[in-house]
């Protein structure tokens, strides 16, 4: 099969529009829409090409306003507005990020280019390959997309490299992914498939059908998620004849969006990272005031107890002295003598067992604190640091 035939592009009806002819209501309602789009732009702008924002609606509101911006060009040139979730779902980051740009041959030269001269390694598998789902102009066609997405992750220092969809033949199979773009270490998987067409699975013992032409040779370019044997569409840029565009305009699109989820694993890699350090730090500090803590309250303790005994020795001597005053009237010297033996002892528990102040004093030895101790305080501990922490 000769795969280097460009691929006639579907033929569009172009119909010119008089902007003189747009409708009061249409104008009415742009200028609205750029009123706060053009504050937030403003705010953006002065802040430093970052602002969080917080809203009970998520992302919505800001991400239609960004979309807004891009799609008039309200940004400054080379720029665009992006949104994404921030460390809730209510928050929003909006930033001023550089737009898609392009290094190489643009794309629809590559589609529309005689001959391939070179085609990427990457592709070796799927050049010597047949397709049966989707015809053999949309074949030709999605190999020099790849082709194009293939030599421009070059240039820009990524690597690329064969999908290798783990199954075998499926009449779904182009939607497995076709070529994967390292970034960082992330790897995003991208595929190719025809639209529109009606290709059943291939009976048992049958040879499969390509598409008929006339079903139209759109073509949708998307990105992969595979996840233990698992694959789907994550997001999809298709041709629209409505629009007047073909997916090789969104190539760009598609580099930046792979490039910009890199940086935002990175960046969730990285708040990781400082999170757990973060999370260590508290921990450690806790323990460690904890330990403090529960020193203190083993001091406080026998402070406690020894208050406890020296009031109960004040009040046993209190005792003993009216022990004194019975023994002094009693009559019977063997009565006396085996009261005053009692007495005897009791003064000698009190003032040598009892009392605190009958011994030197010193600061208390800390006891071992039990696993229950210890958990309780260093989580109560950490719940204040946490709490200070996010203020």
């Amino acid at each position: 099969m000769d795969l280097d035939t460009p691929a006639k592009p579907a033929a569009v009806a172009e119909r010119p529009v008089d902007p003189r002819r747009q409708s009061p209501s249409s104008v009415q309602s742009t200028k609205q829409l750029h009123s706060p789009a053009r504050e937030l732009l403003a705010e953006v702008i002065a802040a430093g090409g970052e602002v969080q924002r917080e809203s009970k609606e998520g992302r919505r509101p800001y991400a239609l306003l960004a979309a807004a911006i891009n799609r008039h060009k309200l940004a400054p040139e080379g720029k665009q507005l992006t949104v994404e979730m921030g460390r809730r779902w209510e928050i929003s980051v909006i930033r001023l990020e550089d737009a898609p740009y392009w290094r190489t041959t643009p794309a629809p030269e590559v589609v529309q280019a005689v001959r391939i001269g070179r085609w990427h390694p990457a592709l070796a598998g799927l050049h010597e390959r047949d397709f049966m789902t989707m015809s053999i102009a949309s074949e030709r066609r999605m190999l020099r997309i790849l082709q194009a997405l293939a030599v421009e992750a070059d240039a820009r220092g990524h690597r690329v490299e064969p999908a290798n969809p783990p199954r075998r033949y499926h009449y779904r199979h182009s939607e497995a992914g076709h070529v994967a773009i390292k970034i960082r270490g992330y790897r995003h998987t991208i595929g190719v498939w025809q639209k529109y067409r009606e290709v059943p699975p291939p009976r048992w013992g049958k040879s499969p059908k390509r598409p008929d032409a006339a079903a139209g040779d759109s073509l949708a370019v998307g990105l992969i998620w595979e996840s233990g044997g698992s694959s789907g569409v994550s997001e999809s840029w298709s041709d629209s004849p409505a629009k007047r565009t073909r997916v090789e305009n969104f190539l760009p699109t598609i580099l930046w969006e792979i490039e910009r989820r890199s940086e935002q694993a990175e960046r969730r890699r990285e708040q990781e990272r400082l999170a757990a350090l973060e999370r260590e730090r508290l921990q450690a500090e806790a323990e460690r005031r904890a330990l403090v803590l529960h020193i203190e309250n083993v001091r406080a303790e026998v402070l406690r107890e020894q208050h406890a005994r020296w009031r109960e020795g004040f009040q046993l001597r209190e005792y003993i002295a009216a022990m004194d005053r019975v023994i002094e009237r009693l009559p019977d010297d063997v009565d006396r003598a085996a009261a005053s033996e009692w007495r005897g002892w009791c003064q000698e528990y009190v003032d040598s067992v009892l009392d605190p102040l009958g011994r030197p004093l010193a600061m208390p030895e800390i006891r071992e604190w039990t696993r229950d101790e210890r958990d309780l305080l260093t989580a109560r501990i950490l719940g204040q640091l946490q709490r200070i922490s996010r203020s």
